[in-house]
């Protein structure tokens, strides 16, 4: 869709889209598959991602559980 298509100006997101959200289940694979990263964000996305979670869900988005591999 191009900017100018009816999402033009939407935030959105991957999890939006893809219907789907995913954090690496430990810093050590984190830092494996984005080793350039900023370590304070990376650090953040695995550390609360259950809270984004169920953020996710306050808003009435339907969410499976989590799970941690």
């Amino acid at each position: 869709m191009s900017s100018s298509g009816p999402l033009a100006g939407d935030v959105g997101g991957s999890a939006r889209f893809a219907g789907y959200a995913w954090t690496a289940p430990s810093h050590k694979i984190m830092d494996q598959h984005n080793p350039r990263g900023q370590a304070a964000l990376k650090r953040a996305l695995v550390d609360r991602f259950a809270g984004g979670v169920s953020w996710i869900r306050s808003i009435g988005v339907e969410a499976m559980r989590t799970s941690r591999r």
